[in-house]
């Protein structure tokens, strides 16, 4: 059962892995998200915790399918879906393995800071322009989990219009309430919570070039986690000159995307090693 990244994806967003966990003999969940293609809802009101929850709510679809086996439910994350796997699986005995195509384990608002100062980084900035970008947003995620000092931080964010860095930073022009509704329900996130009830095998992919994902702090934090779950059934790969989806680069900034012509070397071997 496939879990999307962030954004409208639909049940075609996955590439070319439906395709492969059919062809090694696999039945395959690929459903539309929340907003997307054919499917109700409102992805933008969505919380984390929802998406989690539809996950779940697959899980008890396929049970029902009389082709598949119901011990032999897994899962397959890229990006979000990656991190939601880990509280799809929590404490679910329906769940028989994990596989995480370079889901992020730290915070959101840790993993926004990350993804910023990198963005920020292959844009050209300055390394004082980036300071005071991501000072700017240590600054609002405050303000969300606090509730104190809106006013400043809306004087501050209309002074920073005119900055080279304003737009890769969040913007909160409504009010404290909006700032703090995210804080609540995506840049709080802490995925590793879930991971440290997760008892099933599990399998987590990653490229060196990840601009998205802070890869050696997400595999610490799991190996953490997974510990404290008692789960030894573990399995990381770093794919040299992978980035964010795996494709092989040279540099992992964006603008080298559509020139990129295949997945990292190894990494459907690796996943068919495991799954036998």
């Amino acid at each position: 059962m496939f879990l999307h990244g962030s954004g409208a994806l639909n049940r075609y967003s996955f590439g070319p892995f439906p395709d492969f966990f059919l062809s090694r003999g696999f039945g395959v969940l690929a459903y539309d998200k929340r907003g997307a293609g054919s499917s109700t809802g409102n992805l933008a009101q969505s919380t984390l915790d929802d998406l989690a929850a539809d996950g779940r709510a697959a899980v008890q679809f396929v049970k029902q399918h009389l082709s598949i086996n119901p011990g032999k439910i897994g899962l397959c994350g890229a990006s979000q879906g990656g991190f939601l796997a880990a509280s799809v699986a929590s404490g679910n005995t329906d769940i028989d393995f994990i596989v995480n195509l370079y889901g992020m384990y730290v915070p959101v608002w840790q993993q926004e800071l990350y993804a910023a100062e990198a963005e920020m980084r292959m844009g050209g900035l300055s390394g004082d322009e980036i300071a005071e970008a991501l000072g700017f947003m240590k600054r609002e995620f405050d303000v969300g989990r606090t509730g104190k000092g809106w006013d400043k931080l809306a004087a501050l964010m209309q002074q920073a219009r005119s900055k080279k860095w304003f737009d890769y930073v969040p913007h909160f022009f409504s009010d404290v309430n909006e700032l703090r509704y995210y804080w609540r329900t995506l840049y709080s996130y802490d995925p590793r919570v879930a991971l440290q009830k997760v008892n099933c095998p599990v399998l987590a992919l990653f490229g060196e070039l990840d601009k998205s994902t802070p890869v050696p702090q997400t595999v610490a934090n799991m190996k953490a986690a997974l510990r404290k779950a008692g789960n030894k059934d573990v399995t990381f790969k770093i794919f040299a000159k992978g980035i964010h989806g795996l494709l092989e680069g040279e540099t992992g900034v964006n603008s080298e995307i559509p020139r990129l012509k295949r997945f990292v070397p190894g990494l459907f071997d690796t996943l068919t090693n495991w799954l036998q």
